[in-house]
């Protein structure tokens, strides 16, 4: 609408100076405003403003126009709501840590902890221009995505001010959304589509051009979000983008969840890890998100005394320690914390005014409606899930997904699915409009896909069978089973179907054992039986020596449930087979475990000279 306004005004203008260019020429300037001679100067001056315009807004004239794009495109995308929608969170911290800003997302980085988004500002921008990419690793939650937001944010601010003079353009891919074609063309979709309007689509027309020149910076955010063959296709993209010469001058930040392993597909990249957050961003978000009847001193000591503040603890983690104040949820393992956290930010929704309410009505008892939506939800989050999916469009979720849930629920006689994606939008778990709806967060939808589940016994044992061999699943399969009230028989599902190997899908034995074991790992007492089943069942697997299946299946669990994982390697070391041992070492080398040399220290005093050799060699 602005920039219509700005053409109409030069329009306008050009008009009217063609107008007193004609009256000064008749030395009449401000008089006989009318005559054939001023009238046919307005009309030239108009003309000529509409030939510059329609140059201005063509496609054909990139290579100079594309200046005036850029600032039409900066304009709109730090409008974007998108962008802007943690904003509000950030004005409570700064407002909590009077009013000095709070930062929620650090490297370290020559030596010194650093804010991510300015660290990763003058990194991507830094002279003279190069090759330049980098990748930040975090755990769920740290801060990757609204990093870079941020990030994108703040460049396209920056560039407004400027008039774009001298900014690139930067690009927010979210890599969950990326289902096939080449990296590009889906950066030029993205592109074409983030804001919309003209100035996208001409952009995004020359998007080759302009990242062969470095005018374009590549915010690829959520790498392991793309999940099964469409990470791999993904990785191999991003391998080719970076070994090309023709885009030696691009500039790239890609992140990932820690312990993500690129491989050898992606040249070698400077690698950043989010570090925990400090103690004064603590304090402020506590001050910043605690619920009115919660003292700040009550919370900090709940925090200390149920160990969340220890180094990698939830408290440390920006997105499970706004949940955990804001719901007062603070005992139980993650996928408990969510469901209590659920449920408290549900049902604080309930008492605020119609005024405040998002497009849903009160139409059933408080605890008949509040557990429907909740419901509602699971189904929904399992839906998205099982189809491999983070976002979907409203209308599909509205128009087909809810109706066809809600026919089949004798207690939800008369609640539509506005209701429940109005109040889980206001409970802060959904976020939709404009844009597909997602939930807030990955974790949720995980969380709320193992609650599902954690209610049907059926739709568990087929879940189970289906996709324990896929590691795209474990964090939901290790929350359900916290849930469940017997995990026991959850791991004995997984661990029979880890017997048969699929020959299209070789690795996937290994993938469930380890799965299974994870699972018993984060139990607090395990049946002996149970114990001596797993534990022969990983000899079996172990008989040949440590495969490489044997190594991915710890990897991908230590990147879900590294204290787990550490743990059962830990007790590995203490049972007699010599079998179990050297892969207790041989794995614990897989995940990167610093405790290896006392592993291997421990063995060496007991006899194991194969251990020693293979340590110490």
């Amino acid at each position: 609408m602005f920039k219509r306004l700005v053409i109409l005004l030069l329009e306008f203008g050009a008009g009217l100076a063609g107008n007193l260019a004609a009256g000064w020429v008749q030395q009449d300037a401000w008089q006989n405003l009318f005559t054939p001679t001023r009238l046919a100067g307005t009309v030239g001056g108009a003309a000529l403003m509409l030939m510059l315009l329609a140059l201005l807004e063509s496609e054909r004239t990139l290579a100079w126009n594309w200046r005036w794009h850029r600032y039409w495109y900066l304009r709109a995308l730090a409008q974007h709501p998108d962008l802007q929608r943690w904003q509000t969170d950030f004005a409570r911290l700064t407002l909590a840590n009077g009013r000095q800003a709070v930062v929620t997302a650090e490297l370290l980085a020559q030596g010194e902890r650093q804010d991510m988004v300015a660290f990763l500002h003058a990194f991507l921008l830094a002279c003279p221009p190069g090759p330049r990419a980098v990748l930040i690793l975090g755990e769920p939650g740290a801060g990757k995505s609204t990093g870079l937001e941020r990030l994108a944010w703040q460049m396209a601010r920056q560039g407004m001010r400027l008039l774009g003079w001298g900014q690139p353009i930067p690009v927010l891919l979210r890599l969950e959304n990326y289902q096939e074609g080449s990296l590009l063309q889906f950066a030029e979709q993205q592109m074409r589509h983030a804001v919309g309007g003209r100035s996208a689509k001409v952009l995004s027309c020359g998007f080759e051009t302009l990242l062969e020149a470095g005018r374009i910076v590549l915010l690829c955010d959520a790498l392991d979000e793309a999940l099964g063959a469409r990470r791999d296709l993904a990785l191999a993209e991003i391998g080719l983008f970076l070994d090309s010469q023709a885009y030696a001058a691009a500039r790239l930040a890609l992140t990932a969840r820690i312990r993500e392993e690129p491989g050898n597909r992606l040249r070698e990249l400077p690698v950043y890890t989010i570090q925990d957050l400090n103690d004064e961003a603590v304090r402020a978000f506590v001050r910043a998100y605690r619920r009115p009847q919660d003292e700040e001193a009550v919370i900090m000591q709940r925090l200390q005394n149920f160990r969340l503040l220890e180094p990698g603890g939830l408290g440390r983690n920006p997105f499970w320690l706004k949940l955990v104040v804001e719901s007062g949820a603070f005992q139980g393992r993650k996928g408990q914390i969510l469901q209590q956290a659920v449920e408290t930010l549900l049902a604080r929704e309930w008492d605020k005014p119609e005024t405040q309410r998002t497009g849903w009505q009160r139409r059933l008892p408080q605890a008949v409606q509040l557990a429907e939506t909740r419901w509602g939800l699971a189904w929904l989050a399992y839906q998205m899930s099982a189809a491999g999916q983070v976002a979907v469009e409203l209308e599909q979720v509205q128009n087909r997904l809810l109706p066809g849930w809600l026919a089949g629920r004798p207690n939800a006689t008369g609640l539509l699915p506005g209701d429940i994606v109005g109040l889980g939008r206001d409970a802060q778990l959904l976020v939709y409009g404009p844009g597909p709806l997602r939930f807030r967060h990955r974790l949720l939808q995980e969380a709320l896909t193992a609650w599902a589940l954690a209610e049907d016994g059926e739709l568990r044992r087929a879940a189970a069978a289906r996709y324990a061999g896929d590691t795209g699943w474990w964090e939901t399969l290790l929350m359900l089973g916290h849930m469940v009230d017997d995990p026991e028989i959850l791991a004995r599902q997984i661990l029979d179907e880890s017997s048969s190997e699929d020959p299209d899908q070789p690795g996937q034995a290994e993938q469930r054992l380890f799965l299974a074991l994870g699972i018993v790992g984060s139990m607090d007492r395990v049946d002996a039986m149970l114990r001596q089943q797993m534990l022969a069942v990983l000899s079996r697997s172990l008989a040949q020596g440590v495969n490489d299946s044997h190594r991915a299946a710890a990897r991908a669990l230590a990147e879900v449930a590294w204290d787990e994982t550490v743990a059962w390697l830990g007790g590995l070391l203490w049972e007699e087979s010599e079998t179990l041992q050297l892969a207790a070492v041989d794995l614990a080398v897989a995940i990167g475990n610093n405790a290896l040399r006392d592993a291997a220290s421990f063995l060496k005093r007991h006899g194991c000279s194969r251990v020693s050799s293979c340590c110490w060699g």
